[in-house]
Protein backbone atom coordinates (compact mmCIF):
# COMPACT_ATOMS: atom_id res chain seq x y z
CA UNK A 1 0.00 0.00 0.00
CA UNK A 2 1.22 3.33 -1.28
CA UNK A 3 0.87 6.14 1.77
CA UNK A 4 -0.14 9.76 1.23
CA UNK A 5 1.24 11.62 4.55
CA UNK A 6 -1.42 14.51 3.75
CA UNK A 7 -4.10 11.77 4.63
CA UNK A 8 -2.55 10.78 8.27
CA UNK A 9 -5.67 11.17 10.21
CA UNK A 10 -3.82 8.47 13.06
CA UNK A 11 -1.74 9.35 15.45
CA UNK A 12 0.21 6.74 17.75
CA UNK A 13 -1.25 9.02 20.91
CA UNK A 14 -4.94 7.50 19.94
CA UNK A 15 -5.97 4.76 22.26
CA UNK A 16 -6.01 1.48 21.11
CA UNK A 17 -9.21 -1.29 20.62
CA UNK A 18 -8.83 -2.88 24.16
CA UNK A 19 -8.13 -6.61 24.34
CA UNK A 20 -11.46 -8.33 25.29
CA UNK A 21 -12.31 -9.93 28.21
CA UNK A 22 -9.71 -8.09 30.35
CA UNK A 23 -11.28 -6.40 33.85
CA UNK A 24 -9.33 -3.37 35.30
CA UNK A 25 -8.04 -6.11 37.88
CA UNK A 26 -6.34 -8.17 34.47
CA UNK A 27 -5.30 -4.67 33.27
CA UNK A 28 -3.66 -4.30 36.69
CA UNK A 29 -1.59 -7.47 36.74
CA UNK A 30 -0.23 -6.91 33.37
CA UNK A 31 0.69 -3.60 34.36
CA UNK A 32 2.87 -4.35 37.03
CA UNK A 33 4.40 -7.61 35.43
CA UNK A 34 5.41 -5.06 32.49
CA UNK A 35 6.95 -2.77 35.49
CA UNK A 36 8.48 -5.97 36.51
CA UNK A 37 8.39 -9.11 34.61
CA UNK A 38 9.67 -11.19 37.94
CA UNK A 39 7.17 -9.33 40.37
CA UNK A 40 5.99 -11.89 43.07
CA UNK A 41 2.54 -12.52 43.64
CA UNK A 42 2.81 -11.01 47.53
CA UNK A 43 4.60 -8.04 45.96
CA UNK A 44 1.89 -7.05 43.48
CA UNK A 45 -0.80 -8.27 45.81
CA UNK A 46 0.57 -5.48 47.94
CA UNK A 47 0.84 -2.77 45.66
CA UNK A 48 -1.79 -2.87 44.14
CA UNK A 49 -4.22 -3.44 47.40
CA UNK A 50 -5.85 -6.87 46.68
CA UNK A 51 -5.29 -10.45 47.95
CA UNK A 52 -2.60 -12.34 46.98
CA UNK A 53 -5.41 -15.15 46.63
CA UNK A 54 -7.37 -12.65 43.75
CA UNK A 55 -3.84 -11.66 42.41
CA UNK A 56 -2.79 -15.29 41.87
CA UNK A 57 -6.20 -16.63 40.47
CA UNK A 58 -5.92 -14.07 37.66
CA UNK A 59 -2.36 -14.38 36.60
CA UNK A 60 -3.02 -17.83 36.11
CA UNK A 61 -5.72 -17.39 33.77
CA UNK A 62 -4.15 -14.66 32.10
CA UNK A 63 -1.15 -17.06 31.72
CA UNK A 64 -3.13 -20.51 30.52
CA UNK A 65 -5.20 -18.30 28.33
CA UNK A 66 -1.54 -17.12 26.57
CA UNK A 67 -2.48 -13.63 27.06
CA UNK A 68 0.89 -13.17 29.04
CA UNK A 69 4.18 -14.92 29.08
CA UNK A 70 7.18 -13.66 31.13
CA UNK A 71 10.44 -13.28 28.15
CA UNK A 72 13.86 -12.67 29.30
CA UNK A 73 14.94 -10.67 26.08
CA UNK A 74 19.01 -11.14 25.58
CA UNK A 75 21.30 -9.58 23.23
CA UNK A 76 22.40 -13.17 21.17
CA UNK A 77 25.61 -11.38 20.89
CA UNK A 78 26.61 -11.55 24.73
CA UNK A 79 25.74 -15.24 24.30
CA UNK A 80 27.49 -15.99 21.14
CA UNK A 81 25.20 -15.79 18.37
CA UNK A 82 26.45 -12.46 16.88
CA UNK A 83 24.20 -13.05 13.74
CA UNK A 84 20.24 -13.13 13.81
CA UNK A 85 18.26 -13.22 10.50
CA UNK A 86 15.11 -13.89 9.48
CA UNK A 87 14.55 -17.08 6.23
CA UNK A 88 11.60 -17.44 4.14
CA UNK A 89 11.47 -21.31 2.89
CA UNK A 90 9.22 -21.70 0.03
CA UNK A 91 8.16 -25.30 -0.15
CA UNK A 92 6.81 -27.61 -2.73
CA UNK A 93 5.58 -30.25 -1.14
CA UNK A 94 4.08 -30.86 2.18
CA UNK A 95 4.37 -27.82 4.20
CA UNK A 96 4.02 -29.65 7.68
CA UNK A 97 6.73 -32.30 7.26
CA UNK A 98 8.70 -29.24 6.19
CA UNK A 99 8.31 -27.52 9.31
CA UNK A 100 8.60 -30.04 11.54
CA UNK A 101 12.05 -31.06 10.01
CA UNK A 102 12.91 -27.32 10.15
CA UNK A 103 11.59 -26.54 13.72
CA UNK A 104 14.19 -29.32 15.09
CA UNK A 105 17.19 -27.35 13.85
CA UNK A 106 19.15 -26.16 17.47
CA UNK A 107 19.38 -22.20 15.64
CA UNK A 108 15.68 -21.78 15.35
CA UNK A 109 14.04 -19.48 18.01
CA UNK A 110 10.62 -19.05 16.09
CA UNK A 111 9.39 -20.91 13.04
CA UNK A 112 5.36 -19.71 11.48
CA UNK A 113 3.73 -21.75 8.91
CA UNK A 114 2.11 -18.96 6.69
CA UNK A 115 -1.38 -18.14 6.01
CA UNK A 116 -0.27 -20.20 2.13
CA UNK A 117 1.02 -23.08 3.24
CA UNK A 118 3.67 -22.69 1.01
CA UNK A 119 6.06 -20.57 3.35
CA UNK A 120 7.56 -21.35 6.25
CA UNK A 121 8.73 -18.44 7.68
CA UNK A 122 11.85 -18.68 10.61
CA UNK A 123 14.17 -16.76 12.60
CA UNK A 124 17.89 -18.18 13.72
CA UNK A 125 20.83 -17.28 15.69
CA UNK A 126 24.29 -18.40 14.56
CA UNK A 127 28.00 -17.69 16.01
CA UNK A 128 28.93 -16.03 13.31
CA UNK A 129 27.59 -15.09 9.03
CA UNK A 130 29.73 -18.30 7.82
CA UNK A 131 27.57 -20.31 10.25
CA UNK A 132 24.65 -18.89 9.02
CA UNK A 133 25.84 -19.59 5.49
CA UNK A 134 26.58 -23.45 6.50
CA UNK A 135 22.95 -23.31 8.18
CA UNK A 136 21.00 -22.00 5.36
CA UNK A 137 23.11 -24.47 2.39
CA UNK A 138 23.59 -27.22 4.21
CA UNK A 139 20.61 -27.78 6.26
CA UNK A 140 17.52 -25.41 5.41
CA UNK A 141 17.89 -25.62 2.12
CA UNK A 142 18.49 -29.25 1.66
CA UNK A 143 15.45 -29.80 4.15
CA UNK A 144 12.75 -32.25 3.06
CA UNK A 145 10.04 -30.10 0.05
CA UNK A 146 12.12 -26.94 0.42
CA UNK A 147 12.12 -25.26 -3.12
CA UNK A 148 13.69 -22.29 -2.44
CA UNK A 149 14.49 -19.56 0.69
CA UNK A 150 15.58 -15.76 0.72
CA UNK A 151 16.94 -14.29 3.68
CA UNK A 152 17.36 -11.49 5.60
CA UNK A 153 19.95 -10.75 8.67
CA UNK A 154 18.84 -8.00 11.27
CA UNK A 155 20.88 -5.38 12.37
CA UNK A 156 18.92 -3.61 15.18
CA UNK A 157 16.27 -4.47 17.24
CA UNK A 158 13.47 -2.77 18.97
CA UNK A 159 10.90 -4.12 21.44
CA UNK A 160 8.32 -2.27 23.01
CA UNK A 161 6.59 -2.91 26.21
CA UNK A 162 3.16 -4.19 24.80
CA UNK A 163 0.56 -2.14 25.02
CA UNK A 164 -2.60 -3.92 26.13
CA UNK A 165 -5.88 -1.72 24.76
CA UNK A 166 -2.98 1.27 23.99
CA UNK A 167 -1.34 1.95 27.67
CA UNK A 168 2.10 0.80 28.86
CA UNK A 169 3.38 2.21 31.84
CA UNK A 170 4.88 5.65 32.64
CA UNK A 171 9.10 5.16 32.67
CA UNK A 172 8.94 1.70 30.86
CA UNK A 173 7.48 2.36 27.64
CA UNK A 174 10.60 3.93 26.06
CA UNK A 175 13.11 1.59 26.63
CA UNK A 176 12.82 -0.26 23.37
CA UNK A 177 16.09 -1.00 21.87
CA UNK A 178 17.78 -4.25 23.27
CA UNK A 179 19.67 -5.45 20.44
CA UNK A 180 21.58 -2.28 19.41
CA UNK A 181 24.02 -4.00 16.98
CA UNK A 182 27.11 -3.36 18.68
CA UNK A 183 29.98 -4.98 21.05
CA UNK A 184 29.17 -5.84 24.53
CA UNK A 185 29.86 -3.18 26.85
CA UNK A 186 31.45 -5.69 29.01
CA UNK A 187 32.18 -9.18 28.87
CA UNK A 188 30.29 -11.63 30.95
CA UNK A 189 31.44 -15.06 32.89
CA UNK A 190 30.56 -18.18 32.95
CA UNK A 191 28.17 -17.69 35.97
CA UNK A 192 26.60 -14.78 34.11
CA UNK A 193 26.23 -17.25 31.03
CA UNK A 194 24.12 -19.92 33.29
CA UNK A 195 22.02 -17.41 34.53
CA UNK A 196 20.95 -15.58 31.59
CA UNK A 197 20.27 -19.14 30.05
CA UNK A 198 18.05 -20.08 32.93
CA UNK A 199 16.08 -16.87 32.42
CA UNK A 200 16.00 -17.95 28.24
CA UNK A 201 14.18 -20.89 29.59
CA UNK A 202 11.87 -19.53 32.26
CA UNK A 203 12.28 -15.33 32.38
CA UNK A 204 10.28 -16.03 36.26
CA UNK A 205 12.21 -18.86 37.38
CA UNK A 206 13.16 -18.26 41.16
CA UNK A 207 16.04 -17.28 42.87
CA UNK A 208 16.12 -20.77 44.52
CA UNK A 209 16.08 -22.99 41.20
CA UNK A 210 18.53 -20.40 39.32
CA UNK A 211 20.73 -21.38 42.66
CA UNK A 212 20.33 -24.89 42.36
CA UNK A 213 20.74 -24.85 38.03
CA UNK A 214 24.19 -22.94 38.20
CA UNK A 215 25.89 -24.18 41.77
CA UNK A 216 26.00 -20.48 42.82
CA UNK A 217 24.82 -19.59 46.25
CA UNK A 218 21.24 -18.06 46.80
CA UNK A 219 22.67 -14.86 48.03
CA UNK A 220 25.24 -14.71 44.82
CA UNK A 221 22.45 -15.40 42.28
CA UNK A 222 20.44 -12.60 43.63
CA UNK A 223 23.12 -10.32 43.50
CA UNK A 224 24.21 -11.48 39.70
CA UNK A 225 20.81 -11.42 38.43
CA UNK A 226 20.15 -7.07 40.10
CA UNK A 227 23.09 -6.09 38.22
CA UNK A 228 22.68 -7.91 35.05
CA UNK A 229 18.57 -6.27 35.04
CA UNK A 230 20.02 -2.76 36.15
CA UNK A 231 22.64 -2.99 33.48
CA UNK A 232 19.65 -4.08 30.99
CA UNK A 233 21.98 -6.96 29.84
CA UNK A 234 18.54 -8.79 30.04
CA UNK A 235 15.10 -7.04 29.75
CA UNK A 236 12.16 -8.61 31.06
CA UNK A 237 9.03 -8.37 28.67
CA UNK A 238 5.40 -9.79 29.16
CA UNK A 239 3.47 -10.19 26.10
CA UNK A 240 0.91 -12.49 25.10
CA UNK A 241 2.14 -15.64 23.18
CA UNK A 242 1.55 -15.59 19.45
CA UNK A 243 0.63 -19.89 20.01
CA UNK A 244 -2.02 -18.97 22.42
CA UNK A 245 -5.21 -20.05 20.90
CA UNK A 246 -6.90 -16.21 21.38
CA UNK A 247 -4.27 -14.56 19.79
CA UNK A 248 -3.52 -14.28 16.04
CA UNK A 249 -0.44 -13.08 14.50
CA UNK A 250 0.49 -10.87 11.45
CA UNK A 251 4.04 -9.78 10.13
CA UNK A 252 4.31 -6.15 8.39
CA UNK A 253 7.19 -5.60 5.86
CA UNK A 254 7.84 -1.87 5.97
CA UNK A 255 9.44 0.44 3.15
CA UNK A 256 10.55 3.90 4.68
CA UNK A 257 12.03 7.18 2.52
CA UNK A 258 13.72 8.42 6.15
CA UNK A 259 15.83 7.11 8.86
CA UNK A 260 15.16 3.84 9.71
CA UNK A 261 15.85 3.79 13.28
CA UNK A 262 13.34 6.36 13.51
CA UNK A 263 10.48 5.01 12.33
CA UNK A 264 11.40 1.94 13.59
CA UNK A 265 10.91 4.13 16.87
CA UNK A 266 7.75 5.06 15.64
CA UNK A 267 6.15 2.02 15.01
CA UNK A 268 7.57 0.31 18.38
CA UNK A 269 4.92 3.17 20.37
CA UNK A 270 2.21 1.47 18.13
CA UNK A 271 -0.15 -0.73 20.31
CA UNK A 272 0.36 -4.65 19.76
CA UNK A 273 3.79 -4.24 18.26
CA UNK A 274 5.98 -7.21 19.51
CA UNK A 275 9.22 -6.21 18.04
CA UNK A 276 10.86 -4.25 15.00
CA UNK A 277 13.88 -5.11 13.28
CA UNK A 278 15.81 -3.26 10.79
CA UNK A 279 16.99 -5.64 8.54
CA UNK A 280 19.14 -6.07 5.11
CA UNK A 281 15.87 -7.75 3.11
CA UNK A 282 14.10 -6.55 0.30
CA UNK A 283 11.92 -4.01 3.33
CA UNK A 284 14.05 -1.72 5.51
CA UNK A 285 11.99 -2.92 8.55
CA UNK A 286 10.04 -5.92 10.14
CA UNK A 287 7.71 -5.75 12.60
CA UNK A 288 4.72 -8.18 14.27
CA UNK A 289 1.26 -7.27 15.47
CA UNK A 290 0.21 -9.65 18.02
CA UNK A 291 -3.53 -9.20 18.28
CA UNK A 292 -6.58 -10.65 19.63
CA UNK A 293 -8.96 -10.01 17.07
CA UNK A 294 -9.08 -8.79 13.10
CA UNK A 295 -10.15 -5.04 14.12
CA UNK A 296 -6.86 -4.96 15.65
CA UNK A 297 -4.73 -6.55 12.85
CA UNK A 298 -6.75 -3.92 10.69
CA UNK A 299 -5.79 -1.04 12.84
CA UNK A 300 -2.12 -1.76 13.49
CA UNK A 301 -1.76 -2.09 9.80
CA UNK A 302 -3.45 1.51 8.99
CA UNK A 303 -2.03 3.18 11.45
CA UNK A 304 1.60 1.76 10.21
CA UNK A 305 0.89 2.84 7.00
CA UNK A 306 0.63 6.33 8.15
CA UNK A 307 3.62 6.96 10.18
CA UNK A 308 5.70 9.60 8.44
CA UNK A 309 8.55 8.00 6.64
CA UNK A 310 6.99 5.18 5.95
CA UNK A 311 6.58 4.47 1.69
CA UNK A 312 4.32 0.99 1.54
CA UNK A 313 3.77 -1.82 3.97
CA UNK A 314 2.94 -5.34 3.35
CA UNK A 315 1.41 -7.35 5.56
CA UNK A 316 1.73 -11.71 5.75
CA UNK A 317 -0.71 -13.78 7.92
CA UNK A 318 0.58 -17.21 9.87
CA UNK A 319 -1.62 -20.10 9.73
CA UNK A 320 0.24 -21.91 12.64
CA UNK A 321 3.09 -20.61 14.88
CA UNK A 322 5.11 -24.10 15.58
CA UNK A 323 7.98 -22.34 17.57
CA UNK A 324 8.21 -19.93 19.55
CA UNK A 325 11.27 -19.68 22.20
CA UNK A 326 11.18 -16.05 23.55
CA UNK A 327 14.43 -15.30 22.89
CA UNK A 328 16.80 -14.33 19.95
Amino acid sequence: MNVNESNINLTTAEIGIPWPDLDHVDLAVIRALQVDGRVSMAGMAKSLGMSVTTIHQRYERLRQRGLVRATALIDPTLVGRDVVAHVEAYVRTEVHAAAEHLAALPEVAWLAIGADLRTVYLQVSTGSHADLAVLLDSRVRQAPGIAGIRSSVLLRNWSPVFCFGGFAPAGVAGDTLWRPGTKPLRALDEADLALLHCLEQDARMTITAMSAETGLSVPATRQRLVKLLSEKVVRLRTRPSPMAREVTVARLFIDVDADSATVAQSIAALPNISYVSESTGDSALTSELVCASESQIREGYERACHLPGVTAVRMIRYHQTVVYKGHW
